[in-house]
């Protein structure tokens, strides 16, 4: 089977983006103005109306100018310190359930945070939305589609090229959120994970397995 994970409130009782962008305030790499300004972006996500690429501009000024040696020391400290916390060990059995089957996180998250947190789960693919770099250094852009919605859909079919309509008959999909609903209609067994509230009455209407994890 494919099992494919969304990362923040399915593997983790948090946003990982958020909780970056706490730690770079913390660390005083930027000021707590982006403190507000995530605020208004995760109302946005609730609701659905946010403007991803938008976000993204938002969230990568936090790294443009940064090298990946930089970036990747900070990460080294900010997954152990504030992702490693908020595992649901519920997800860590069901991971476990998986054990031989073929897994992959699939995150609207940027690659430079999904790939490590990835390996705290013992997940070796991932398909996140991709940094432009150059150099080595980040520009404060993302390149090509960004996993998010139905754009999820498209970075999978990228990624698994003639496989897909194959693999794709014998799959299932973890997430919490209506944005990744797309994704969930397309997998053989859409499993939602404590689902928010635009997502829990259409998982209920089509009686998808429901689970409520807990930290």
């Amino acid at each position: 089977m494919l099992a494919l994970f969304d990362l923040d409130e399915t593997l983790i009782a948090g946003d990982s983006a958020g909780k970056w962008i706490e730690f770079c305030v913390e660390r005083k790499l930027v000021d707590s103005s982006f403190l507000e300004q995530l605020a208004a972006y995760a109302q946005q996500y609730k609701n659905k109306t946010i403007d991803m690429l938008a976000f993204m501009e938002f969230f990568l000024r936090i790294v443009a100018g940064l090298s990946e040696s930089d970036v990747g020391a900070l990460v080294a400290v900010f997954v152990p310190q504030k992702i490693a916390p908020l595992a649901y060990p519920s997800m860590r059995e069901i991971l476990h359930a998986h054990a031989n089957d073929r897994k992959i996180l699939i995150s609207a998250t940027t690659d430079f945070l999904v790939q490590p947190i990835a390996e705290l789960f013992g997940i070796s693919e991932t398909i996140a939305s991709q940094t432009e770099r150059k150099n080595g250094i980040f520009t404060g852009h993302t390149k090509g589609v960004l996993s998010f919605g139905a754009g999820k859909v498209q970075r999978l079919q990228e990624y698994l090229g003639e496989d897909y309509k194959i693999l794709i008959q014998d799959s299932c999909f973890y997430s919490d959120s209506i944005n990744d609903l797309p994704l969930l209609e397309s997998v053989k067994v859409p499993i939602v994970c404590n689902p928010d509230s635009l997502l829990a009455p259409i998982a209920q209407h089509r009686q998808w397995k429901c689970l409520q994890h807990v930290l």
